[in-house]
């Protein structure tokens, strides 16, 4: 977990990041990074970005990609779209944020596919944790993820 500070002038802007590490079927690591800034909508309204990083051409590309987040009870779509070579951020709609940061914290693994391309299953282990220490970085509640 990572705080930045910036010093506006007018204010400090703080960019708080909480990443897990994982691998792909192919054994390549990946992150999966949760990001948010005190200048952003902040939690209930909006929620941080979910930014999935892997070097893997076998992923879709293009714009809005269909993704799916699935644990033992639930599967969350969700849109996504590249920020960079190898980077996608999920179309951060609160309601469906909100779903999947859920899932991440009442599971240990969550399996995450691109349009039916298996992207990794990763671990969550630590996400409670990390999650209410974004929040507390960052100025956010953190009680409708993780109570």
């Amino acid at each position: 977990t990572t705080v930045d500070e910036v010093n506006t002038g007018e204010d400090v802007r703080k960019t708080c990041a909480a990443s897990t590490v994982f691998f792909d079927a192919n054994g390549t690591s990946g992150t999966l990074t949760l990001a948010i800034s005190n200048g952003d909508v902040l939690p209930p309204e909006g929620y941080p970005s979910l930014i999935i990083a892997v070097k893997n051409s076998d992923l879709p590309k293009g714009d809005n990609i269909p993704a799916v987040f699935r644990d033992v009870n639930d599967k969350i779509k969700a849109g996504f779209h590249p920020i960079a070579d190898g980077q996608w951020i999920v179309n951060n709609k609160p309601e469906t944020t909100l779903a999947i940061l859920r899932a991440m914290r009442r599971t240990s693994a969550l399996d995450v596919s691109f349009a039916d391309k298996p992207v990794a299953t990763i671990s969550m282990d630590g996400f409670t944790k990390a999650y209410r220490y974004l929040g507390t970085s960052c100025g956010f509640p953190t009680g409708d993820v993780a109570p």
